[in-house]
This record gives C-alpha cells, sequence and structure tokens, in this order.
C-alpha cells in the first residue's frame, strides 16, 4: 500500500507537469484521445492479466506454461489491434472525434497497445507467484521515467504545435511502459523468458480464454456505460431547460474534482485485492476452503475499516483537500454529500479478484451487465431531479448493486465448497 501511494503521488506530479507543459489546447487533444486509449486498451488486453494472475495461483507447477500461452495471445491481440489502430487513425480524428489533430496522437496510442499488453502480462505473472511487491515497484519505474520523459524531450514537442505535444505526451505514457517492463525482466534476471522459449504451451489456450473472455466483456460494458454516461447526462438537462455551459461546468466539477478526491484512495484497496488474488486462488486450488475465506474476509474488513476512516476524513476535510490540490473549493458540496455513500467502493475491488479466485468470473460478467443496466436506468429516473447529482447517485446504486450480487456469490460458493469438503474430506 505504501508503494502504492508513492506511484500514485509520481502519478499525479507526471500529470501535473504535462498539463502544464504542453497548455491548454494540446491537453484537449489529449483527453479526446484518452476514451479511446482506455477502450482500446481494455480490447487490447483481452483480460489475460487477470487470467493468468489467477491460473498461476493455482497451478504454479504449470505457470510458464501459462505465461507463454498468454503471450503468444497477446502478441496476436496487440498486432491486430495496432494495426487497426493505425489504418483508423485518420478516419476516427476527422469522422469520430471531429478534430484532425487527434490523429498524431492516435498513432502514439497504436505504440501504446502492444507496451501495454507486455507490462500487465508480466504483472499479472508476478501477482499469480504473490510477487505483488514487485509490480508495485515497477509502477514506480514506470512513473519515474515517465517524470523524466517530460522534463527532457516534452518541450520540444511542444515548440513545434498543440498535435505534436499532445503526441508527445502519449509517447510519455509509452516510455513509461517500456521501463516497467525492463525492470520487471531485470528483476526476474530474464529466467522468466528464457524459460518459457523451450515450453511448447497451446494446451493452456482454454483455461485462459473461459477467464479472460467474461473479463473482457465485463470491461467493455463497462467501458461502453462511462462512454454513454456524459452523452445521456447532457442531452437530459437540454431537454429539461437547463444551459449547456451550465452543464458542462457542473459536469466539469464533478469529475474534474469531486470524483478524482472521492476515487484517490482508491490504490489501498486495489493492493490489498491484488494480495488477496493470488493467496486466496492458491488456497482454493489446494481446496483449503476454510484458509480461503479467512484470508477474504480479512482482506475486506481492512478495506472496509480504510473506507470508513477515508469518508470520516473526506466528510470534515474535503475542502481542505481541495483547497490543497486544485486552489479551489468548487465541488466540496459533491465531496460532503458523497464520502460516507463512497465506503462502498472500497470493497468492490477486493470482491471482484474474490470471484475470479474462485472461478465466478462468468457471474462476475452478468453482475456487471445488471450493474450497468441499473447505473443508466437510476440516472435517466434522476437525473431531472438531481440534476448534475444523478450522476454520482448512479455510480453508487451501481457500486451497491455490485457488493451485493458479487457478495452474495462469493459467500454462497464458500458455503458449498465447504459443504462438499464435508461429504468428501
Amino acid at each position: 500500500m505504501f508503494l502504492g501511494f508513492v506511484s500514485k503521488g509520481l502519478s499525479m506530479v507526471a500529470r501535473i507537469l504535462t498539463t502544464r507543459m504542453i497548455g491548454l489546447e494540446a491537453m484537449a487533444i489529449y483527453t479526446l484521445a484518452s476514451p479511446a486509449m482506455v477502450f482500446l486498451i481494455t480490447l487490447a488486453q483481452m483480460g489475460l492479466p487477470t487470467a493468468i494472475a489467477t491460473l498461476i495461483s493455482k497451478h504454479k507447477e504449470r505457470s510458464k506454461k501459462i505465461f507463454t500461452c498468454g503471450l503468444i495471445l497477446s502478441c496476436i491481440i496487440s498486432i491486430i489491434f495496432m494495426t487497426l489502430t493505425i489504418w483508423l487513425s485518420p478516419f476516427l480524428a476527422k469522422n469520430v472525434l471531429k478534430n484532425e489533430s487527434v490523429t498524431l496522437t492516435l498513432y502514439a496510442l497504436a505504440l501504446l497497445i502492444p507496451l501495454v499488453g507486455l507490462s500487465s502480462l508480466l504483472k499479472g505473472y508476478f501477482i499469480g507467484h504473490n510477487r505483488v511487491k514487485m509490480t508495485a515497484k515497477s509502477s514506480i519505474a514506470e512513473e519515474i521515467s515517465r517524470i523524466i520523459f517530460v522534463l527532457l524531450f516534452l518541450d520540444h514537442f511542444t515548440k513545434i504545435g498543440p498535435e505534436y505535444a499532445a503526441f508527445g505526451a502519449m509517447l510519455g505514457v509509452c516510455v513509461g511502459e517500456v521501463f516497467q517492463s525492463l525492470y520487471l525482466l531485470t528483476e526476474s534476471q530474464f529466467h522468466l523468458y528464457k524459460r518459457s522459449l523451450e515450453i511448447h504451451p497451446l494446451e493452456e489456450i482454454p483455461g485462459i480464454l473461459s477467464l479472460s473472455l467474461p473479463i473482457t466483456l465485463s470491461r467493455i460494458v463497462g467501458s461502453l456505460t462511462y462512454f454513454a454516461e456524459p452523452i445521456l447526462t447532457t442531452n437530459m438537462l437540454l431537454k429539461a431547460g437547463y444551459n449547456a455551459n451550465e452543464i458542462m461546468l457542473d459536469y466539469g466539477v464533478l469529475n474534474g474534482y469531486a470524483m478524482p478526491i472521492l476515487l484517490l484512495p482508491g490504490f489501498f484497496a486495489l493492493a490489498l485485492a491484488n494480495y488477496l488474488l493470488p493467496n486466496m486462488a492458491s488456497y482454493v486450488g489446494k481446496k483449503e476452503y476454510g484458509k480461503a475465506k479467512k484470508i477474504f474476509l480479512n482482506v475486506l474488513g481492512i478495506s472496509l475499516g480504510i473506507g470508513i476512516s477515508m469518508s470520516i476524513f473526506f466528510f470534515f476535510f474535503g475542502n481542505t483537500v481541495l483547497r490543497i490540490l486544485y486552489h479551489t473549493e468548487e465541488g466540496a458540496k459533491y465531496i460532503h454529500y458523497l464520502a460516507f455513500p463512497f465506503i462502498l467502493y472500497y470493497i468492490e475491488s477486493p470482491l471482484n479478484n474474490a470471484m475470479h479466485a474462485l472461478g465466478l468470473t462468468k457471474k462476475a460478467f452478468i453482475t456487471t451487465v445488471l450493474s450497468c443496466i441499473v447505473r443508466i436506468l437510476s440516472l435517466l429516473a434522476l437525473i431531472n431531479h438531481f440534476h448534475i447529482m444523478a450522476v454520482a447517485l448512479s455510480t453508487i446504486f451501481e457500486i451497491f448493486l455490485t457488493i451485493v450480487l458479487n457478495g452474495y456469490h462469493v459467500l454462497h460458493a464458500f458455503s458449498r465448497y465447504q459443504k462438499e469438503s464435508a461429504v468428501h474430506p
């Protein structure tokens, strides 16, 4: 968690430096490409890192086969999406994003796809072996290298023009991924690479795909929901008679100031979830369900404790945090209203990873679909009455339903496994 905190801080420094150096116009171009970046990386990763981590946790003796198979799949998928991105970049910039200046940034995004594929796969391998500290250190290496690139080279791109500045900002992300992968390979002393070449692992493909495909579908559904949210919000409020500038300002305050503050300590939950996945999956693989349940409840309890502590802090000092980070108190009322409901957010990641550890990935996908439907419906039902606050409330409803359904599935699975163990000890 401490290393995650350091990485999060460095990431914020990199973002602030980039924003200040490239200017508003270039940042607008970069921001236009960001949703495409999230969506394409989701498709290109295809849930492979989580699938690799889960399978290796349960079958460490087959870890090299599993990793090599995942690497083959990742290379094929990355080449396909990288080629499509390069080919379609001019069309997407002109006809979808309505700004041809984004073309160069999309070309840099094409380079990012295979780099993220490799680094995330390596992190999945080490998480599967419960070497979570190494993956956290690799994130620090990523952010430091990105900051160095920004300080040394970004100014050269900025002098050419805004589109080149945005291109340079995306290249900085690519550089970070390169150094993250190099760090992981160096720490493993390249043994992973050397041994993997000697293995023919194609028999692992069905097992990997059975986990990775539902994870990918879940993330695609989530990405499409987030993509649709601002479109629905803007159109509904315009029909209700609100001014377009007012909508943009309020939406910007909620998503630019309040939500990032509420989500900022999320690295605690993520660190605990990454610790939970390999350990719990290992116990499940050995059919030691009592130990798996104990570690799950411990992690869930710690996450809940952190969530309560952070919510109390934000409730009383949210305006102070805003003033320190953004030199404004805009969004303080949103933080005040949402601080305690966001306690639920801190136990969402551990529950999701528990689902994967127990082999309930398909049920997790169904939960995601249902939760996203509830999010959209609640947004439509509440927006006329609650204005922009309906966006935050619909997010809370989505998280609540996800926790209820996943919590039920996890506890039901433990109950079933323990009954089976009692019958067949």
